[in-house]
């Protein structure tokens, strides 16, 4: 009888755990890294005490051939396989089966000790406990035939009877697992992708490793090797979808991920080593050409790709003086144009055919991406925010080769100078902590980097600029080249600490810069920076459309004048928001803020559905509906970086007119802050200067700057660090891990800690001022609240935090 191919089955837990620890039971190549934190643990862990479903595992049942396709753990010391014994692959379902085999055998993956995870007998939970308690044990001695014994015994009769309930439950939790033969290695691949859709989906380039795989070729190995190279050479690391983008283009001439997923081995393997060599020669170029001397500076991955296809390409993988020429202009255009940051891959295809194809054959061609930038938007650029303009900056500044100020040697542009560019104490002209002393804002401000070397850098440390500057143009006599180098001017604006002067001023070199790099003027649309216009319209339109029908129609006008469609439009992208972001609840999300997730044309709509309360101030329906059709079809344009006619630029610039024109009045009622709304931040952190303001207690308001100072100057590294949250909320995390929760109140500072132990209890209870205030959650997370009052309190959180953090 013919064994059937796909097999659907039932499995103990178990079963499933003793075939992970014999190795018969591995996790393929493509499948992605053990991900899940310990929150996610508990909840699956839970999910199984209730006896609730927790999903099918699809496990593949391969040839004896793929014996070495599996993808290996170290932490979970498994047994090599021999070459007898045929391997079963979890094709879905691997970060559940490896979560309960790292809980059940008590072991630490990714840092993550998982034996911390435990089970409360009388809340009937899962837990995380960093000590030994009466009332709650780990699953490992839960389970484990010598241990549970020894736990049992100590129990009272009702924590008993619950302690059986969790072992009988866990040992014989039955699993349905549906087993496929007789597939190939594509085939099984090709099952994942349309299968895990609950996990963390596969990337092209892990369906590309499976499909392509063989003894004889490894594209995660060879992507490892070149990774390794770039990575020593100092570079830095490179993704995969450059590499697999690079070859796709190759050997295809195309990268959309259906021409990915169609490349061979033999494809591959046959063209490797002209598709590394191209892609180091492109590498060469960006750094040495055009100051990309760390991966991250370039500022779109995608240019090393293109820039691959033309070695790869080009006769002897030689550009000629045409192609080195345009291919400066391209660079310049396309990060300062946003080429890539939307549509990519049908982008990288266009560039490649009316681009690169033509400078291959020696054809002249023109370069014409529209480009939307100004001073301001140089200002309001951040160090800390990746985006194309910043990184070009970095190259433009890098290409200009940084003087040292006091030697006005040129310093080497190595790896370490590079990678810092985020530090929080370096690179800043006005330095962050003067700029705080002074109550100045935007320290981060993209037009207040330099590079500056490290040894420079902690000798000027918080001292102001008319000071250090002063000192160094005593000590070097070519100061004013090495300040000339990074587009500094030694004016008024430096003498006097005047730091908007000196941000305006320096905005306007770096601009001029990007101009003469360009070889061309920048043109303005509308007359300034289209995307602030556009921004502030969108802004207007959402105040005028809730301050109108809260006139009109009151405080609920929700449920009586939105239409149904948008309304449910909105709650979908409201969930989605809030799915994104666990901190937030529908309750924080107002009325006015909800309309912030509405399309451009849903706000003409409901200006058209509620005309009897808009027909004063637009007028004409006829002039609405054609005003917000030509601000749609601009907007998209610009946000996306399509080219502009002078007809669509036209219309469009009428209608920017038009409606700033009509929303004239309400412009004065709101706070210019396109920014807050954009990134739809529906509780903005409260700035320190106004929790200064806000708070009573003397402490409390010094609290404000010495936290985070402390942490700044401790963890410098970014190993700890605090998260803003809404208001005076922050988070103090090591890595991802919460371990404290606080926010300043008027006469203290609420604390909350995290997997409180034993000894954490007592350090707070024999040293906190105020013990009272001391209240244990008894939560999952070991959450012990508690007031800070003065020094000594924080002195304590310190004493805490530094034991954890080692």
């Amino acid at each position: 009888m013919q064994q059937q191919k796909i097999k659907v089955d039932e499995l103990k837990l178990s079963d499933i755990v003793h075939d992970i620890e014999h190795g018969h039971l591995r996790i393929p190549r493509f499948q992605r890294d053990f991900v899940w934190e310990k929150s996610k643990v508990i909840k699956l862990l839970d999910s199984i005490y209730k006896e609730y479903p927790i999903g099918s595992f699809f496990i593949w049942e391969a040839d004896k051939k793929y014996n070495l396709f599996y993808r290996n753990i170290a932490e979970l010391n498994l047994p090599q396989p021999d070459s007898y014994t045929s391997i079963r692959y979890i094709l879905d379902g691997q970060q559940r089966a490896t979560s309960l085999y790292a809980v059940i055998k008590g072991i630490t993956v990714d840092g993550t000790d998982y034996s911390r995870i435990c089970f409360d007998f009388d809340k009937e939970e899962f837990i995380v406990r960093y000590h030994e308690g009466e009332y709650y044990a780990s699953l490992k001695d839960i389970l484990d035939e010598n241990k549970h014994l020894q736990i049992y015994n100590r129990l009272s009769d009702e924590r008993k009877r619950v302690f059986e309930k969790c072992r009988s439950i866990f040992a014989s939790y039955p699993l349905s697992v549906i087993i496929c033969r007789e597939k190939e290695l594509d085939e099984a691949s090709d099952i994942f992708e349309r299968i895990n859709q609950g996990g963390k989906r596969l990337s092209i380039f892990d369906l590309v490793v499976a499909s392509t795989w063989g003894e004889d070729f490894d594209l995660k190995g060879r992507y490892t090797e070149l990774h390794d190279f770039l990575k020593e050479k100092g570079f830095g690391s490179i993704p995969p979808e450059v590499v697999i983008h690079a070859a796709s283009l190759a050997v295809t001439g195309y990268c959309k991920n259906s021409y990915q997923l169609q490349l061979t081995k033999e494809q591959l393997k046959d063209n490797w080593e002209e598709i590394v060599s191209a892609i180091k020669l492109s590498v060469d170029f960006l750094t040495n050409n055009l100051g990309a001397k760390i991966y991250d500076f370039v500022p779109y991955p995608s240019m090393i790709s293109l820039l691959a296809y033309l070695y790869y390409k080009a006769p002897g993988r030689s550009l000629t003086k045409q192609m080195t020429e345009k291919v400066h202009e391209w660079f310049w255009k396309a990060s300062l144009s946003e080429r890539y940051a939307t549509s990519r891959e049908t982008r990288m295809e266009e560039d490649r055919r009316v681009l690169f194809d033509k400078l291959l054959d020696g054809t002249d061609v023109k370069i014409s991406y529209p480009i939307s930038l100004d001073e301001d938007r140089i200002i309001k650029s951040r160090i800390g925010t990746k985006s194309a303009l910043r990184n070009a900056f970095f190259c433009m500044l890098a290409m200009r080769h940084p003087k040292h100020f006091k030697t006005n040697n040129t310093f080497a542009m190595d790896y370490s100078l590079c990678s810092d560019f985020n530090s929080p104490e370096k690179h800043h002209i006005f330095p962050k902590h003067f700029l705080k002393k002074q109550k100045f804002g935007n320290e981060f401000s993209l037009a207040n980097f330099c590079f500056i070397p490290a040894e420079l850098n902690k000798e000027i440390l918080n001292k102001a600029p008319n000071d250090y500057f002063a000192t160094y143009e005593k000590e070097n006599p070519d100061f004013h080249d090495a300040l000339g180098a990074q587009l500094i001017t030694y004016d008024d604006a430096i003498k006097t600490n005047n730091y908007k002067l000196f941000l305006q001023e320096r905005a306007k070199a770096v601009f001029q810069e990007f101009e003469r790099l360009l070889g061309s003027k920048i043109l303005q649309v509308a007359g300034t920076n289209a995307n602030k216009a556009l921004d502030e319209i969108e802004l207007l339109l959402r105040t005028l459309i809730d301050k109108t029908l809260v006139a009109s129609a009151g405080k609920d006008y929700w449920s009586t004048t939105i239409p149904s469609d948008i309304k449910e439009k909105i709650q979908d992208k409201v969930s989605e928001f809030l799915r994104k972001n666990p901190g937030k609840t529908w309750l924080d999300v107002t009325t006015a803020e909800s309309l912030s997730f509405c399309d451009i044309m849903d706000y003409s709509n409901l200006i058209l559905k509620n005309w009897q309360y808009f027909e004063s101030i637009f007028r004409s329906k006829f002039e609405v509906e054609k005003r917000f059709i030509a601000f749609k079809d601009f907007r998209n344009a610009v946000k996306h970086n399509r080219d502009i006619d002078t007809v669509l630029q036209r219309d469009g610039e009428a209608a920017l007119e038009w409606f700033s024109q009509v929303l004239k009045s309400i412009k004065k009622e709101v706070v210019d802050d396109a920014d807050t709304w954009k990134t739809r931040t529906v509780s903005a952190p409260e700035p320190e200067d106004v929790t200064e303001k806000r708070v009573k207690s003397d402490f409390v308001r010094r609290m404000v700057r010495l936290m985070p100072e402390w942490i700044e100057k401790e963890y410098p590294n970014g190993r700890v660090s605090i998260i803003p949250g809404a208001g005076s909320f922050r988070s103090l995390k090591q890595g991802d891990e919460l371990m404290l929760f606080y926010y300043y109140a008027n006469n203290w500072v609420y604390a909350e800690l995290q997997f409180t132990t034993t000894e954490d209890m007592k350090i707070l209870k024999e040293q906190l001022s105020d013990p009272t205030s001391i209240l244990d959650r008894h939560g999952r997370y070991g959450q012990v609240r508690f007031h800070l009052l003065n020094d000594s309190d924080l002195d304590v959180v310190k004493k805490i935090i530094r034991k954890r953090v080692g």
